[in-house]
């Protein structure tokens, strides 16, 4: 799945969606533990479009950037120890394609 849901309505180009938020497909950790003070308890999901850095995704609109955000494209934090982590857990059946 591509990083098309949530749909980013900020005019910033990019937004924060906390693991969990409905539509969002992916699993969402902090890579580092232990936690820096301040960091949230749950990890962000940074996804932006090309209105936030002129760059292209591979396919739709939206990508994420793995190197995240605490508090948002409007907060005053910058260079917080905010790397993530995103999966996503995909049903299979053994002898089908």
């Amino acid at each position: 799945m591509g990083f098309e849901a949530p749909e980013i309505t900020n005019s910033a180009g990019s937004d924060i969606f906390a693991d969990g938020t409905p539509g969002l497909v992916w699993v969402v950790q902090w890579a580092s533990n232990p936690a820096p003070p301040g960091r949230p308890a749950t990890a962000n999901a940074e996804l932006q479009n090309v209105t936030a850095l002129s760059v292209s995704p591979y396919e739709g609109f939206q990508y994420a950037e793995l190197d995240s955000d605490w508090d948002g494209p409007g907060g005053g934090l910058n260079g917080e120890a905010a790397n993530m982590i995103m999966s996503q857990a995909i049903d299979t059946t053994a002898g089908k394609h």
